[in-house]
């Protein structure tokens, strides 16, 4: 949808920028900083000056820092003392009185075998000889970072090819972090935190039940809706938004001080945000990803407002009867800051409806599938471990805490590929929802345990007709889950469902069954005439109880 759209602002920003010695200008790649060693020590130290990006005028200043490097160990380098250095800079703008569109830069060199103090190699890529740039930066724009750095080191007086954009070493470049957010009427902003608001759904049904993709914070000890955030991992950003791909962290939070403060103040209202996790990929999120991060992280905060009703196209704005000031200022719902100005801009987003209804509605449909079809024990073992155990669970596990074989714990995995996720041997519930929802049947079937035994008791004795005078043959029958069936001729069922064991050792275990059923008084030949219907490790069987036997 190519639209007016709210125009979310731009919060934190963290990018490295990598430059080696591709380019004309540069033989080894180390030029940019010896420039940089060159520029502080003509200049005592430090050296200030403007620049200019797009509309944005950058008061700039250049200094160094000591450095943890002991030596570069290149042929280029002749310095007895390595140092670091760093750009500050800030926005310059007479109506900005918070003063907060400003960040750092820190250049530092990178070689193959350089050294600390201690002689120690540092780990850097074997074949890059250059220097890094770590851009970090508030309330402007992540993508124009590159640009940024390239101007102010012009302006500084470095060669202007060293930091040219075009070349940025796509394949070490990347993006650490990254955030857009807008801001709500405090008494208006509600929904999002309530206790089944869309941070709240998010997290239980998109968010892994363990430590590593689950995060759902909700800390309203300051005041309602202080600190509230819901953490999606890459496997399931498509879920929420499909067609996307990376983690993020969606976020609605108030500063401590804020009831302090004046409701007129902008910072009394809360900001919404949704950032960038990059830690929680495997490998980077690049450079020439930017524009990608820049979409993503504003489609899935265009539609988190929508889902729960907050208006995000400029005809939407228009009629809401909601008015953000003065004071404080803004439109509709939405409260003006120094950088988020409630303002539209046109652009091609895509709107869709709210996942979690239906996600809440497969996920119990799927418990409910398996509680339905029944458990068989390995799998009951599985989960019963998941939902108990607090800590990480592999199947190793799982085997020795129950007394199962490796191979009988990974066949229960996979029957229950659809509630259990494996992730590099670790195992975990797919959501936290799953996870409630499995306690649950967990927690009835352990409730109901000992009623179990007497009503399956009882059962007996109504199907075959005679009272039960053996225990053990009750525990027998429910150890293997076997369904007793009479049928109208009188010949039994005996369905044992899915058994992990050869048909050896079956034949022991109805050997057993066959024991307890002659001591219980009852008739033996109609034990050996039942039909028994089970799945073996190796293979089926359905036959009468007598041809297993002999």
């Amino acid at each position: 949808m190519n639209t007016q759209f709210i125009e979310t602002a731009w919060h934190e920003g963290d990018v490295n920028l990598v430059f080696d010695d591709r380019g004309a200008c540069c033989s080894h790649g180390l030029e940019p900083f010896y420039a940089a060693e060159r520029i502080v020590r003509e200049n005592d130290g430090s050296k200030r000056s403007r620049c200019s990006v797009g509309e944005y005028t950058f008061s700039l200043k250049l200094y160094y820092q000591n450095s943890g490097i002991g030596s570069l160990n290149h042929p280029s380098s002749d310095l007895d003392t390595i140092r670091e250095f760093r750009i500050s800079w800030e926005v310059l703008d007479e109506d900005d009185d918070v003063g907060q569109r400003s960040g750092n830069i820190h250049i530092a060199p990178r070689t193959p075998k350089m050294t600390d103090h201690s002689g120690n190699i540092i780990s850097t890529p074997k074949d890059l000889t250059g220097v890094n740039c770590r851009v970090l930066g508030s309330n402007f724009p992540m993508p124009k970072y590159g640009e940024l750095l390239h101007r102010a080191t012009e302006a500084l007086g470095f060669d202007s090819r060293y930091f040219d954009p075009k070349r940025v070493h796509q394949a070490y470049s990347n993006i650490q972090d990254a955030a857009r957010y807008i801001r709500l009427i405090r008494g208006e902003s509600g929904p999002i935190h309530a206790v089944d608001g869309v941070l709240a759904r998010v997290s239980n049904l998109l968010a892994n039940d363990r430590e590593g993709y689950r995060k759902h914070v909700a800390d309203d000890t300051e005041a309602p809706g202080y600190y509230h955030t819901a953490t999606i991992g890459p496997k399931r950003a498509s879920e929420l938004v499909d067609q996307h791909h990376l983690p993020k962290e969606i976020k609605h939070y108030l500063p401590r001080e804020a009831d302090s403060l004046d409701p007129g103040d902008p910072v009394y209202h809360p900001k919404v945000e949704v950032s960038l996790q990059a830690s929680r990929l495997d490998g980077m999120v690049q450079w020439e990803e930017r524009d990608r991060v820049a979409r993503e992280l504003d489609e899935t905060l265009l539609n988190v407002l929508r889902w729960e009703g907050y208006p995000v196209t400029d005809e939407e704005i228009e009629g809401d009867d909601r008015d953000g000031g003065p004071p404080p200022g803004g439109r509709g719902p939405y409260v003006e800051d120094e950088y988020f100005l409630a303002e539209s801009e046109r652009r091609q987003r895509r709107l869709l409806d709210d996942p979690t209804p239906e996600l809440k509605n497969r996920q119990e449909n799927l418990v409910m599938k398996h509680v339905v079809g029944g458990f068989e024990d390995s799998d009951a073992d599985v989960l019963d471990m998941l939902v108990s155990d607090g800590g990480e669970v592999s199947p190793k596990d799982i085997a020795d805490e129950q007394g199962w074989h490796i191979e009988t714990v990974y066949r229960a995995i996979d029957r229950l590929k659809d509630l259990v996720e494996h992730h590099y041997g670790e195992l975990s519930l797919r959501s936290h929802h799953i996870a409630e929802k499995v306690t649950e049947a967990v927690q009835h079937a352990r409730e109901h345990a000992e009623d179990a035994a007497e009503t399956l008791a009882k059962s007996l004795e109504r199907t075959v007709g005679l009272d039960v005078a053996n225990d053990a043959l009750v525990e027998w029958v429910d150890r293997f889950g076997v369904e007793v069936k009479d049928r109208r001729d009188a010949q039994l069922v005996l369905r044992f469902g899915r058994v992990e064991m050869t048909r050896n050792d079956f034949v022991v275990v109805l050997t057993n069954g066959l024991y307890e059923w002659a001591r219980a008084g009852w008739d033996r030949e109609r034990f050996l005439n039942a039909e028994v219907d089970v799945r073996l490790r190796d293979g089926d069987l359905q036959m009468r109880a007598g041809d297993v036997l002999h």
